[in-house]
């Protein structure tokens, strides 16, 4: 049980390290705007911000 919820953790600070590091040398919030696809723009569902499915 602990193990999951560590790798839960885990995948989620990953996540968001990944957010950061992606938007912050653009000068880009990491709140808002909501995540998008980096091509075209198109905001992304909720479900596609899960880490690893």
């Amino acid at each position: 049980m602990m193990i999951g919820v560590v790798a839960a953790l885990g995948l989620a600070i990953g996540s968001f390290l990944n957010v950061c590091i992606y938007r912050l040398p653009r000068g880009e919030s990491i709140v808002s705007p909501p995540s998008r696809c980096p091509s075209c723009g198109q905001g992304l569902r909720w479900f596609d911000n899960v880490p690893v499915l």
